[in-house]
């Protein structure tokens, strides 16, 4: 094709070079690419494209030639809003034998070097040529049916953080570690898109941890429901300062007293009545909130503080000490008022939470969770006791126009593997995705099938190990992980003496993008 470019490694194999072509879109080399003997660069000419692939196969020794595909393109970036895309060069090693050709494994990163730097890269160290290349532009190198291990990327929040495992958006990119460096996933996706995420969307199911202070108030997330997106909370952590007896509390649903007596007294009206009380009393509440933002805001730069960036709770809790007293109860009276609404879901760690669509909630401070949900970055904001810094209004009308008037079910979990220390249950089936919680006892092992769908796990507890034909990885705590559509066959085994919790998210394989 127009500008394919082969250059010989000595007597190590080649290298051809390709412009204007995303990596996965690079042709299979041919083994007439493979003709050349002596050194230097030429383009491809007619008269090598006129031998056939057997005859090249005679031609050359195949076990000893390993052949390098470099690729520099622009890959678009929507989620940085950059118009042109964004530059990269990519390296794909293949294998030849005498029936076919494969791609064993790449790398790609962002800032473009010269074809010859890339030639002298890959002839310093023979035993392995592209991972002296990965290690010298710092980037991870993928297999196409080997596991994508997630570097944790934490997002300040006024309640404290989250830890994105496979988050893109603006706020932030989460890179594949390995031990040569690291790449943002969506390029590393782009290498192998088939073999690793199939027909799936290129934005996995979204992978979280949401880390609340342990400070009531400062540590409660937003009331808020979402139109698009499902969740799910797996509890990981309660901090017993804030909730002594180890029980926590999520805010979820219509809360089951609100409504029997708005049925009661409102007969047929009633979620008419409900919904304008429940406005009316956020209402209320929002004016004495701004008010107080205000004042805080005006503190904040006296301090010499941005009004508008995530604080430490320390700092916060310094804030808050300025509204005066009067105020402060004001506003505490109205919150509680507010929260009167919404039901109290009971927890414990090990419990599971979910939220489907138009169902209002808020996780409570001091209480740590393990959050799969549907890449959709939507919310609709109905309440929060502090300001919001990453919009300037609520969604109050729209979130309690749309939110379901019913108490908060929590999930029937249903128990679909159970055999001697294993046992594996469902506990969501999305539109999007499934989630299973897999419980294995020490020193057991389980098998796992890829099929169709990529597997996306992560680690709750202890130390896990994933093993395959040709090699094996680990994880530890809060640790994840994707195994690819193409890995097939592999095992899931507990080396430790506890027993393991780990969570395992699949998406359907009818949802498609």
């Amino acid at each position: 094709m127009s500008g394919k470019i082969i250059v010989p490694l000595e007597d190590r194999g080649f290298l051809i070079a390709y412009e204007g072509v995303l990596p996965h879109k690079l042709p299979a080399p041919e083994a007439s690419d493979l003709l050349f003997k002596e050194s230097g660069v030429r383009s491809q000419e007619s008269e090598f494209s006129r031998q056939t692939n057997h005859q090249a196969r005679e031609l050359i020794e195949l076990p000893n030639q390993p052949v390098f595909q470099l690729g520099a393109y622009t890959h678009p970036e929507p989620w940085r809003e950059l118009e042109d895309g964004q530059v990269c060069q990519s390296l794909t090693e293949w294998q030849f034998s005498a029936a076919s050709c494969r791609a064993l494994r790449g790398c790609v990163w962002k800032e473009p070097h010269s074809l010859e730097e890339i030639k002298n890269w890959l002839l310093q160290t023979p035993e392995d040529p592209l991972c002296n290349v990965a290690q010298q532009v710092g980037a991870a190198v993928i297999h196409p049916d080997q596991p994508l291990k997630f570097q944790r990327l934490d997002i300040p929040k006024p309640w404290g953080f989250e830890g994105w495992y496979t988050g893109v958006e603006k706020r932030g990119v989460v890179r594949v570690g390995a031990a040569t460096g690291s790449t943002e996933l969506p390029h590393a996706l782009s290498l192998f898109p088939s073999e690793l995420h199939g027909s799936h969307p290129e934005q996995l199911v979204l992978l979280k941890t949401l880390n609340p202070v342990p400070q009531e108030v400062l540590g409660d997330l937003y009331l808020e429901l979402h139109e698009e997106k499902w969740e799910v909370y797996v509890i990981t952590e309660i901090d017993r300062v804030a909730w002594p007896d180890g029980e926590g509390i999520v805010k979820a649903g219509a809360h089951p007293e609100k409504l029997r007596q708005f049925q009661e007294t409102h007969g047929a009206e009633w979620k008419a009545a409900f919904r304008q009380e429940f406005r009316e009393t956020i209402r209320r509440y929002e004016k004495v909130r701004r008010e107080i933002d205000r004042q805080l805001d005006e503190t904040k730069q006296q301090w010499g503080l941005d009004p508008n960036a995530p604080l430490q709770p320390e700092q916060l809790q310094q804030l808050l000490e300025t509204v005066p007293e009067t105020q402060a109860q004001v506003e505490r009276n109205l919150r509680l008022e507010v929260e009167g609404f919404i039901g109290d879901c009971r927890v414990r760690v090990g419990d599971i939470v979910v939220f489907p669509t138009f169902n209002l909630h808020s996780l409570r401070h001091g209480i740590r969770v393990v959050e799969f949900q549907t890449p959709h970055y939507e919310r609709r904001i109905a309440f929060f006791g502090q300001k919001v810094l990453t919009q300037a209004h609520w969604d109050t009308d729209r979130a309690l126009e749309v939110m379901d008037l019913v108490p908060y079910q929590p999930p029937a979990l249903q128990l679909v593997r159970v055999e001697a220390g294993v046992r594996v249950e469902q506990f969501v089936d999305f539109p999007d995705f499934r989630a299973f919680r897999v419980t294995l006892a020490a020193g057991q092992s389980c098998a796992w099938e890829t099929g169709a769908e990529y597997h996306l796990w992560i680690a709750v507890n202890g130390t896990v190990s994933f093993g395959w034909a040709e090699g094996a990885t680990e994880l530890s705590a809060e640790e994840s992980l994707m195994m690819p559509v193409a890995r097939g066959t592999y095992e899931v085994s507990n080396p430790g003496s506890e027993p393991l919790i780990l969570l395992l998210a699949q998406p359907h394989s009818t949802a498609n993008g």
